[in-house]
């Protein structure tokens, strides 16, 4: 590897020893050589950890940062790019895998057409139960967009015309575009919707972009993670709910770096990420954990953003979410009454320590006591 390879490859990696042998051996093995692997392990409490040392010990193109605590797979590309040497950089989850000569055709491609991002097709493998019917809108929403786009068209075009998406890791980028959108982004811990944080300071920043659908370098697992699941647990749907803190961080580089013209479109992500949280909570989340569900979407999100979204999207279904919503009532009621038993306890106990502060052993005892008690506070 030369001081300044050709390829970066970053590689957030988080409980995924099944899948990331394949996923590391397929960057070790590229057909261009001059590349750099950054693995970057997310406190990862499997044996994910080991696999990456063991090949880390064995390539000295490849380098290992270990966090102590979760940080999130934004955080790990963040601080993956900012220790990055590579002319251009690539993204890479721990559960999919390249094509052995992604690099090399993707380097000619990218500096042949001198853009600061080069959009490649994608390869899904349905690990989950999802229907071939959403597997086909999945395909779609990760398809390049066939031809170039310059200036502000390249915000546009993802965020406004939706000629393509926002998924990071299916497409390479310059190393100077990377490292300068990842500094205008706050460090955090982002559980849910990392790569629409990440990729909307891309996109805001890039100035030129070129899309290959007939080049297809990336194999994606869909149904590895919680992303295309038909059923989910309570947990899970809570780091769905998380996409709320990428909705603010969203705002918040908007409001920094951006116009009054990108306002609504702001606004239409955040939208889009309340009705994503809505419909996992009405179609995917086990009935029995509707009411708490319907709490971690109240804590959340805006009570009138909620109502917005259960009347746009479930109308005609809204017997069936009043019934959901009456179950999340019943939890609510028996909590005021748990709260109600409690107040009563502790008027209780209040009346109890006033009838022994008033009684006359009581003033007694604090008189006899006194001359005590001046002595210890004296200096």
């Amino acid at each position: 590897m030369t001081e300044h390879p050709k390829v970066s490859i970053v590689i957030p990696i988080y409980n995924v020893e099944e899948y990331l042998d394949e996923c590391i051996k397929s960057a070790v093995k590229q057909t261009l050589r001059d590349i750099e692997i950054i693995l970057v392990d997310d406190a990862s409490t499997d044996g994910s950890l080991q696999i990456a040392q063991e090949y880390a010990d064995a390539d000295s193109r490849i380098k290992l940062i270990s966090y102590k605590q979760n940080k999130s797979a934004f955080q790990a590309r963040k601080d993956g790019v900012m220790q990055a040497f590579g002319q251009y950089v690539m993204f890479l989850d721990g559960d999919d895998y390249l094509e052995l000569n992604a690099c090399e055709e993707l380097y000619e491609i990218i500096s042949l057409e001198k853009v600061d991002m080069v959009h490649f097709g994608t390869s899904l493998i349905n690990l989950g139960s999802t229907s071939e019917n959403n597997i086909k809108n999945v395909r779609k929403l990760l398809l390049p967009f066939d031809g170039k786009l310059y200036d502000k068209d390249v915000f546009k075009g993802c965020f406004v015309e939706k000629k393509y998406r926002f998924s990071i890791w299916n497409k390479i980028y310059s190393a100077e575009l990377c490292k300068k959108a990842f500094e205008h982004l706050d460090d955090g811990c982002y559980p849910k919707a990392q790569d629409l944080y990440a990729f909307y300071a891309l996109c805001f920043f890039a100035v030129s972009y070129c899309g290959v659908p007939d080049k297809v370098y990336y194999n994606y697992r869909f149904g590895a993670g919680i992303t295309g699941k038909n059923t989910i647990t309570i947990n899970e749907f809570e780091r769905f709910c998380t996409q709320a803190k990428v909705a603010d961080a969203i705002a918040a580089f908007n409001s920094k770096h951006g116009t009054s013209e990108d306002h609504d479109t702001v606004n239409s992500i955040r939208i889009d990420l309340i009705n994503e949280c809505v419909r996992n909570w009405y179609q995917c989340l086990k009935e029995e954990h509707s009411a708490q569900g319907f709490d971690l979407l109240a804590k959340s999100w805006h009570a009138d953003e909620l109502a917005a979204s259960l009347y746009s999207r479930y109308y005609n279904e809204r017997k069936s979410i009043a019934k959901k919503i009456n179950s999340c009532k019943k939890e609510i009621a028996e909590l005021q009454r748990e709260q109600h038993a409690l107040t009563e306890q502790l008027k209780l106990e209040r009346k109890k320590n006033s009838r022994i502060v008033h009684s006359s052993s009581y003033r007694l005892g604090k008189l006899l006591t006194s001359p005590i008690r001046w002595l210890k506070k004296k200096p």
